[in-house]
């Protein structure tokens, strides 16, 4: 059955904005469930909202607002809420009244789902810091013959929460609700909404139709009842379960302490025992000695503690064996990936192969039909090819300097600039010669040495080609009258 709706305004008080944001946490806190958490949406500071009242009034009258406009300018109300309602379910129900009366614009919106009480397993109410106080991490409540003396406004002191109990064997009763502070000065319009005695009803059934909750109007006649009378109807309910609870002694505890003996069977413990294979045999042994002491006892409320016991290794060794499946489970997959990685390496291994076998059929090292492909093998053979290439271009290479040299020697006694030239030349190819270097790097040297000196030369020959062709007639027929040296051929401009 739904909660019923709510809706009666106050004026906003002094402390409500550190209540609402929980600056100020109240001791009678029973903490949050796990996923629900509070809520506070601070839109605007009670500072702030008047003095953007104050100017959107009067820019809209052309008035100063009153002092009695500005003390009744923020109000408060407080909704109930269940579990699943939101702050977007909030705003609905303001935005709804907004429209059919104006105003109702919100400053400040919070959500609590904190407060509430505890009940235990026979039904019985304890409210912080009235039946049930925290201390510390630990929690006391006052004892049950001593609680049903105390008058319903009685506040008990620290020491009186003298019995300690485990706050996990009580439900907690979460109390969810929303405190909205509000206006009905719409600072966007500057209009103040208005609402007759008649029409403060329909406030609560928007809420209750807005959040689905269920719509107790109030009538006239009704006579609402105070907060002390509220208080002694609690206390009255709470003595009574608690006497009937003192005077039948632990019924329900007993009754719960016979189901847990009943649904407890031997067998079925040790058999649960034996199944988990991550446990080692000293693990298995404590617990199979356990179950045998519980089959053993007669005493029905140590065999409860003693099975509660059991119950909770036994989950704890569940654990144990999801962790261990678990583990085991990652390092299957780790293995699966490193199998994928070691066939990926054999591929890209295959295809290295490939590319060194087509290298060495290239260049003669290796014959395609060959029956061995590995790179290994055929590496060195393709070392030993690339130095022969380079041992017969060196030979060449040395072959054609000496004929350019002999080209010079010749040139060099028909023109002196030219001769000049050569000499350069000479020296140049002499040092090449000798150098150490390898004779692919002599080679580029000498390559551009020449397209260097061509470039810069390149307009004078130009300019000096006739003469040139001069020089060479002359070089031809003075190689007619004198002896042609041995493979020596000129022909046209070198």
């Amino acid at each position: 059955m739904p909660r019923s709706a709510t809706f009666s305004v106050t004026a906003a008080g002094a402390h409500s904005s550190a209540h609402n944001s929980r600056e100020e946490k109240p001791k009678y806190l029973i903490g949050t469930s796990p996923g629900s958490e509070n809520l506070y949406d601070l839109r605007h500071s009670d500072a702030d909202f008047l003095a953007l009242a104050e100017a959107k009034y009067k820019e809209t009258t052309g008035q100063k607002m009153q002092q009695k406009q500005k003390d009744a300018l923020i109000k408060e109300t407080v909704l109930s809420l269940e579990t699943h309602h939101t702050a977007a379910d909030v705003q609905k129900v303001f935005d709804e009244l907004s429209t059919k009366y104006g105003g109702h614009y919100i400053t400040e919106l919070s959500i609590h789902r904190d407060e509430g009480h505890f009940e235990d397993e026979n039904g019985i109410t304890y409210y912080p810091t009235k039946d049930i106080l925290q201390k510390g991490d630990e929690w006391y409540s006052v004892p049950l013959a001593e609680s049903i003396t105390h008058a319903p406004d009685y506040r008990p002191k620290a020491e009186e929460f003298s019995e300690k109990v485990d706050i996990k064997d009580f439900k907690p009763v979460h109390n969810h609700h929303a405190h909205v502070k509000f206006s009905m000065f719409d600072p966007r319009t500057g209009k103040t909404g208005r609402m007759q005695h008649k029409d403060l009803n329909d406030r609560i059934n928007t809420a209750a139709r807005v959040l689905k909750l269920e719509y107790k109007p109030e009538k006239k006649s009704d006579k609402r009842s105070t907060v002390a009378e509220i208080k002694v109807q609690h206390k009255a309910v709470r003595n009574e379960k608690v006497t009937n609870y003192l005077e039948h002694g632990l019924t329900i505890q007993a009754k719960n302490r016979e189901i847990v003996r009943l649904e407890y069977n031997f067998r079925e413990a040790q058999k649960r025992i034996s199944a988990m294979e991550a446990l080692d045999v000293e693990q298995k042994k404590e617990l199979h000695r356990l179950n045998t002491e519980i089959n053993k006892t007669k005493d029905d409320e140590a065999k409860a503690k003693m099975i509660e016991e059991l119950e909770n290794r036994l989950t704890e060794s569940t654990k144990i064996v999801i962790e261990a499946q678990n583990a085991l489970s990652e390092a299957q997959n780790t293995i699966e990936a490193q199998k994928r990685e070691i066939e990926r390496l054999k591929a890209e291994n295959v295809e290295k192969d490939k590319v060194v076998m087509e290298a060495a059929v290239k260049v003669g090292a290796f014959s395609s039909t060959s029956p061995t492909f590995r790179s290994e093998l055929i590496a060195p053979k393709i070392a030993e090819v690339v130095e022969q290439i380079t041992a017969k271009a060196k030979h060449h290479s040395d072959h054609l300097v000496d004929m350019i040299a002999e080209i010079h020697s010749a040139v060099e006694h028909q023109d002196p600039d030219i001769s000049k030239i050569v000499h350069r030349q000479r020296e140049v190819l002499n040092y090449k010669r000798n150098t150490a270097e390898p004779y692919k790097t002599a080679i580029e040297r000498r390559n551009n040495a020449y397209k260097a000196r061509l470039e810069q030369n390149r307009s004078t020959l130009n300019a000096s080609k006739n003469d040139i062709y001069e020089v060479l007639t002359k070089i031809e027929q003075y190689n007619a009258q004198h002896e042609k040296p041995k493979g020596l051929t000129i022909k046209g401009p070198f």
